[in-house]
């Protein structure tokens, strides 16, 4: 009970079931994995079990955006060790004045302050929010 959209899409499935591909080659190498679904061209070498993975890649196979069975988002990365975590450059865009406090401990938040402030708020396993100002050029 796979869906398949594409040619040679989860060729390799013998007992896996309820995972959805879309894209020319895709999804390749699951076996018994179950209920993952797949956008992408050539998406191969995946791991025989993987279950209950989103995956985005582009028509070359290369992984652009994952969430796992845990829920953790990876940008850049096939396997991410976090909530969301992304390999590689990134930006933020807040809006300026935005006030946001920590609500847990390891809580980071960043906001720019100002055009040419940044602030750094960090809640420690002790409850105190601790603060950190870069003046920006």
């Amino acid at each position: 009970n796979n869906t398949a959209f594409g040619y040679a899409d989860l060729y390799d499935v013998t007992t896996g079931d309820s995972n959805s591909a879309f894209g020319y080659n895709t999804g390749r190498g699951i076996t018994t994995g179950r209920a993952n679904t797949i956008l992408g061209a050539n998406v191969t070498g995946l791991a025989a079990g993987l279950s209950n993975n989103i995956i985005i890649a582009d028509g070359d196979g290369n992984r652009r955006i994952n969430v796992d069975a845990s829920g953790y988002v990876g940008i850049g990365t096939g396997s991410p060790s976090y909530k969301l975590h992304v390999l590689g450059n990134f930006g933020i865009a807040p809006g300026v004045g935005t006030t946001v406090t920590p609500a847990n401990n390891a809580d980071l938040v960043i906001e720019t302050t100002s055009n040419t402030t940044l602030t750094f708020k960090l809640k420690g396993s002790d409850g105190v929010v601790r603060t950190g100002t870069v003046a920006l050029a």
